[in-house]
């Protein structure tokens, strides 16, 4: 009898299978709604077998639709929260550059309109002689055109899904 789980025990408003990125931060966000919340993964925590685990990831505002620059937003503020909630750095700001040696490039045309778009956003475009001096690596024949994304960097997966995860349950 004392091993016997009583229905009213799993009384839930939410179950959630999968406890990745994905699974953890819909758990999470229920949670902060005030709902109850049951976050089911198959293998034991943390492993290697889904598209979250590893060290780190890319994140950045550099889409080509204003659309996705406006949820990246708020990804960025829901991260900042998790951050300060949970009193460490998961996000490491280092930049990432979009370029591109044909005219007329659809992404890099799209990133640069999108940043236009979205007011506020931190991004420097480069002309062909400015991309050249400002970043001599880069070597091509054809002229070139880039798009910095200041606040584009890596957030650190482990942690993240840890944090996420403890603040869900």
């Amino acid at each position: 009898m004392g091993s016997e789980v009583r229905m009213a025990e799993l009384d839930y408003d939410h179950i959630v299978v999968g406890a990745g990125i994905s699974g953890s931060c819909a758990a999470y966000q229920l949670a902060k709604r005030g709902v109850s919340v049951l976050l089911l993964e198959k293998f034991p925590l943390p492993h290697s077998r889904g598209s979250s685990h590893g060290q780190s990831r890319i994140i950045r505002r550099a889409y080509p639709d204003p659309v996705f620059q406006r949820l990246m937003d708020e990804a960025y503020r829901e991260w900042h929260l998790i951050e300060k909630l949970q009193n460490t750095q998961l996000m490491k700001e280092t930049g990432l550059l979009c370029f591109a040696d044909e005219e007329n490039n659809p992404f890099l045309t799209g990133v640069i309109s999108s940043f236009t778009q979205t007011p506020g956003s931190r991004h420097t475009v480069y002309e062909d002689q400015q991309l050249r001096e400002q970043f001599p690596q880069l070597r091509f024949r054809n002229p070139m055109r880039g798009c910095l994304d200041h606040t584009a960097g890596v957030l650190m997966v482990d942690k993240a899904l840890r944090a996420v995860q403890d603040l869900a349950v």
